[in-house]
């Protein structure tokens, strides 16, 4: 096995796209246009612990970290995101940056995590979490 993580990094990404159907340029974050508006967006994901994927049984996503949270009334939204794919991906821990807001705690079935006191070692998925475009997904219903 490699053992530079960065090397593995786009390995991971193509065969981690081709599974779930992402965008494999929006999501090493190439620009797209923001439906209804004139305007042009880029939200760059990034895998986490590439290495992991490669160890037996665990090719699949065991973590969602948020790099940093957004302006209040879009945190919310990055929120209803990271448990819409927790749920979509099956994966129940959740890693939120610091915050003097929210803390750490079991939801259902999902465990969240402050970054201060998680050391994940499974194979994660970070990003904003604002926009789902490179996911391949619209964003999810209210319901």
């Amino acid at each position: 096995m490699l053992s530079d993580e960065a090397s593995l990094c786009p390995l991971v990404e193509e065969r981690l796209a081709s599974k779930l159907g992402w965008n494999l340029e929006l999501f090493r974050g190439a620009a797209f246009p923001l439906a209804g508006f004139d305007l042009v967006m880029k939200a760059p994901y990034a895998i986490v612990n590439p290495s992991a994927f490669f160890l037996a049984g665990q090719s699949h996503l065991t973590h969602l970290r948020l790099s940093k949270w957004l302006k209040f009334g879009n945190s919310i939204e990055q929120l209803h995101h990271l448990f819409y794919l927790a749920a979509l991906y099956h994966i129940h821990r959740i890693v939120l940056p610091p915050s003097r807001v929210i803390q750490g705690r079991t939801v259902e079935e999902f465990e969240v995590t402050t970054s201060e006191d998680s050391t994940e070692s499974g194979l994660g998925l970070a990003g904003l979490f604002y926009y789902l475009d490179p996911l391949g997904l619209d964003r999810p219903t209210e319901s």
